[in-house]
């Protein structure tokens, strides 16, 4: 029938276009990634999906297929932004195929924090679970392959859920999130086990996650939805394929998420950390630089599987130096501090593995580490949600705190009220008594007050300098090293990117020279460009240095105060990240009491 070859050849045309355009989104997948292709290629997606229209790309198997392998290659630090809204607009086209809804839940729950009440985990689950009720014929009309990511993600939404509750210590909710990821991943899995292509990570992702949660659930106390009997047979039942896998190359040959399965497997169940640890190593040599792969495995075995002792400890901290040898973003819960002290032993094995890098040891990124602790949410007082970031420092040296440290975040965070402004207006930062600073990384999160002592305008150096008050001790206060604009060298920015948990990036850090900027960018001695990965977020994040020759003491200090991304009027994109540099308060410091003489003598 010629309407039926027609609708074939436009399906093979399809088909191939979206192969193309998978390739050059993979293309793409750098750190930091190539946003320009990725777009282009977005757009061109975009086109041809329109034209062929959501009956045809979601009545076959092969389009299916094709569309879901693009959409995955938008699943990558720096590329989720694109997946939501591409996500966001197949659906809006009338696109039924489940796993446009997984990967846009996957784009929610990666790219919003995970609190329990608004964040993106919940969003996610709320759009899952009214999918899965309106259509109980899912598994009928798309099959096993793509219901069962839909699941896999509700799994995903849900462990999310857990972990933030546990991290918050309601175990009443968490018990209720554990069961219900426990649930998700087991539907997953069995709907796998009746897939017949090579995707096996349909089978892998949510065994290994059903056993996860559940070994966490036991840690804690909690009583799953199986029995501990169920659990250990079920473990061994996995383990026994997954040992077929690694050894024999049955029924596929091993891939690096094989090995971590492995690793994780001897964790939670078997051996301990010490079984682990070859499958640990063999997963590292075949993901050598690949931040996404090794971030994965990092967040799994930090906030989900989060086994104590030190041995565990130095598996962390293995992934953690691996990930900022890969350029990607290191995020920093509170245990992640004492795993430096549990592991502290081991700082030769690191300086080795870092050493590749050059004068940067391990012993130096233990520093920077620790110098998070220093590092505070801004927060609405209103409703607790972070909006920024601000670092503890001491600025004797500059004449401000009396001998206290203070409080340092960006003019456009923080700003007086209008009266205080000569131009007798009020900026876009907040008043100080609406904000909170809040230090996620101790023992016990310490929360304080805001009190002014000296701001600038945003336009200029977009600092503001701020008093702390509230009960409890302050944290340990960053040294600050009152220097010129470095022309060359590395940073280290310390935020919450996206008003995620505290990260910081180690790799992919440098300082932009003069000669590198575009035209319009006059070189300062008071402001730093730099190209740390950043986002919003990540106003009023300390800029770091490591000062001093090697073998004499070299010391982290904060140098600078990150503002936000420099755009270049030619191209209207950003070429660098901009950064005020901390020798502007000495100038003004002293003699500054008020935000008014800062403007004054500004």
């Amino acid at each position: 029938m010629p309407g039926e070859t027609d609708t074939a050849l436009q399906a093979m045309a399809l088909a191939e276009t979206l192969e193309v355009l998978t390739a050059r989104i993979l293309a793409a997948r750098q750190t930091p990634p190539d946003l320009a292709s990725a777009d282009l290629a977005l757009e061109e997606a975009e086109a041809a999906l329109n034209a062929a229209g959501p009956a045809l790309v979601d009545g076959s198997a092969v389009l299916s297929r094709r569309l879901a392998d693009l959409l995955q290659m938008l699943a990558w630090p720096g590329l989720n932004g694109r997946l939501l809204a591409f996500t966001d607009l197949l659906i809006s086209r009338g696109h039924r195929d489940p796993m446009i809804e997984a990967s846009r839940c996957q784009a929610l729950c990666d790219i919003r924090q995970p609190a329990l009440e608004r964040g993106g985990a919940e969003t996610a689950r709320r759009l899952i679970r009214a999918r899965l009720a309106a259509d109980p014929e899912l598994e009928t009309a798309s099959g096993p392959a793509h219901t069962a990511a839909l699941w896999i993600m509700l799994g995903r939404a849900e462990k999310d859920l857990f972990t933030a509750a546990l991290d918050l210590e309601d175990h009443a909710r968490a018990l209720r999130h554990g069961t219900w990821s426990m649930e998700a991943y087991g539907t997953a899995y069995n709907l796998a086990l009746r897939v017949e292509d090579d995707r096996t990570w349909l089978v892998r992702w949510p065994g290994n996650s059903f056993l996860a949660v559940g070994a966490r659930m036991r840690r804690e106390g909690l009583t799953g939805p199986v029995t501990e009997q169920a659990l250990e047979t079920l473990a061994k039942g996995f383990r026994a394929r997954q040992i077929r896998i690694v050894e024999e190359g049955r029924p596929h040959p091993a891939t690096a998420w094989d090995y971590i399965t492995m690793a994780e497997i001897e964790l939670n169940y078997f051996g301990g950390a010490e079984a682990a640890d070859p499958y640990l190593a063999r997963f590292a040599e075949l993901c050598e630089g690949d931040a996404f792969a090794l971030g994965g495995a990092l967040r799994q075995f930090e906030t989900v599987h989060a086994v104590p002792g030190p041995a565990a400890a130095r598996q962390r901290q293995f992934l953690r130096s691996l990930v900022a040898e890969a350029g990607g973003e290191i995020q920093l819960p509170a245990r992640a501090l004492k795993d430096l002290d549990t592991a502290s032993e081991l700082d030769a094995t690191y300086e080795a593995i870092l050493g590749k890098r050059g004068p940067t040891t391990y012993a130096e990124m233990r520093a920077v580490m620790k110098s998070c602790q220093s590092v505070a949410s801004v927060r609405m007082r209103s409703t607790g949600r972070r909006i920024a970031t601000g670092f503890l420092v001491d600025l004797s040296g500059a004449g401000l705190g009396e001998g206290r440290p203070v409080f340092v975040t960006n003019a456009h965070v923080c700003e007086w009220p209008h009266d205080l402004t000569p131009e007798g207006r009020r900026g876009a930062g907040l008043a100080p008594e609406d904000l909170v600073a809040e230090f996620e990384l101790m023992d016990q999160k310490l929360r304080f007050d805001l009190a002014p002592i000296v701001t600038s305008p945003r336009t200029r150096f977009d600092v503001t300098v701020l008093a702390l008050s509230g009960e409890g001790a302050l944290p340990p206060a960053l040294p600050a090293h009152l220097i010129k604009a470095p022309t060359v060298g590395v940073v280290y920015v310390i935020g919450f990117p996206g008003g995620r948990e505290l990260s910081l990036s180690l790799q992919g850090n440098d300082v932009v020279p003069p000669e590198e900027l575009p035209v319009d960018i006059r070189h300062s001695d008071d402001i730093l460009y730099h190209l740390a990965p950043t986002e919003k977020g990540n106003s009023g994040s300390p800029v770091l240095m490591v000062l001093g020759a090697e073998g004499e003491g070299r010391q982290v200090a904060v140098v600078a105060v990150h503002s936000g991304a420099k755009i270049d009027r030619a191209s209207d994109r950003a070429v660098a990240n901009r950064a005020s540099m901390l020798r502007v308060l000495e100038r003004r410091g002293a003699a500054a009491t008020s935000a008014l003489r800062w403007w004054e003598e500004g």
